[in-house]
């Protein structure tokens, strides 16, 4: 799952983890680069919060999303 405090500060410092398609992401495409994109590229970013599902369909159950929704407001 893409966090994103995870992804801003300098690349070699950044955590990286397993993709969602088995791979290992870098994280090298951070908020602040993606930002610079949607400025670049003129336009609008949208910012989401995870909703608990993941694309190989599997979901959880509203009572275990706490820590997620926590997360969000932190953030």
């Amino acid at each position: 799952r893409w966090q994103w405090n995870a992804t801003v500060g300098n690349l070699i410092d950044r955590p990286g983890r397993m993709g969602n398609w088995g791979y290992i992401n870098t994280d090298g495409l951070g908020l602040l680069e993606y930002l610079y994109l949607c400025e670049d590229m003129e336009m609008e970013p949208i910012m989401a919060v995870w909703a608990g599902y993941s694309l190989d369909g599997a979901s959880l159950p509203e009572n275990d999303l706490a820590p997620y929704i926590q997360q969000a407001i932190d953030q």
